[in-house]
């Protein structure tokens, strides 16, 4: 049963391979709670076809593009970094050699990858690191004291912005340039700010932030100029992700006592649900 369910899921996909565009503009990755675990699904928007991925025991999140190898990448509850074919197939271990880390993210020409790094001491909760996706050269990239997690790399690969905690409670966004190190920070309030992700046009970030009581989801252009909140939903909104064309953004809320996928046109702020299951869905990315 399982090679027959494999088989079918090879000849589904590779059909969506096929067509490039289709692929690009109307598929869309997350994470599904199944029989007690997260794991990872795929689905196509025009259709809502939908097929499960992954199958182990184990909590899978955050799940992202590794275009190259046709792959997803994505976190386990275990600290490691997974990957699994997007036409199905075994899971893989990615960069084993790597522990402890989270939120693992692909530059735009998918040679490297940044990463959350934990520690665990009183000094230091978490870094971000740079690593070829081969394991070799890896970099701090933010260190200090805090938390720092939640990349995102700008369209021109010459940026990435991320998240701080400075204090207990206060979490901002921030941008370093690759090149010089300097870093500059995009919001300034004591309230959480999480999640930013850069559209592609590199004009915009996204993010979350419960500045108005809430987790709402945010506009800002990418140099921190003209703040505004998206969403009012009195529920959680977290997670943004643009489409490839920059004309939606995915994002998770908490809706009818579970996790849903919705969307938010950022231009006129319409918002329309995109995935509504029995059960909960999360981490949407778009490829």
């Amino acid at each position: 049963m399982k090679i027959i369910v494999i088989s079918i899921l090879s000849i589904f996909f590779s059909l969506i391979l096929a067509d490039h565009h289709i692929l690009a503009n109307g598929y869309i990755a997350y994470s599904k709670l199944t029989d007690g675990y997260w794991q990872i699904y795929i689905r196509d928007i025009e259709t809502g076809k939908e097929a499960q991925l992954t199958f182990s025991k184990t909590d899978k999140r955050k799940p992202v593009w590794w275009q190259p190898q046709k792959k997803l990448v994505f976190k386990t509850n275990l600290g490691a970094i997974d990957s699994v074919k997007i036409h199905g197939g075994a899971e893989r271990a990615f960069l084993p050699n790597l522990k402890d880390i989270s939120t693992p993210v692909f530059s735009p020409d998918f040679k490297k990858m940044i990463y959350a790094k934990y520690r665990f001491d009183p000094v230091d909760d978490s870094d971000l690191w740079q690593v070829n996706v081969d394991g070799s050269d890896k970099t701090l990239l933010t260190g200090g004291p805090g938390t720092q997690y939640d990349a995102s790399w700008s369209p021109d690969g010459k940026q990435v912005v991320y998240v701080s905690r400075e204090t207990k409670g206060v979490h901002n966004i921030y941008v370093i340039d690759l090149a010089t190190g300097e870093k500059r920070r995009l919001t300034e309030n004591q309230n959480y700010n999480v999640s930013p992700a850069w559209s592609p046009d590199g004009k915009k970030i996204v993010y979350s932030s419960n500045v108005g009581g809430s987790y709402d989801i945010w506009l800002m252009n990418s140099d921190g100029e003209s703040q505004k909140r998206l969403t009012t939903s009195p529920g959680l909104e977290i997670n943004p992700t643009w489409s490839p064309d920059g004309k939606l953004i995915a994002f998770t809320r908490f809706n009818n006592n579970r996790l849903e996928i919705w969307t938010v046109d950022p231009g006129t702020g319409q918002v329309k649900p995109l995935i509504q299951e029995e059960t909960d869905c999360r981490d949407p990315v778009w490829f």
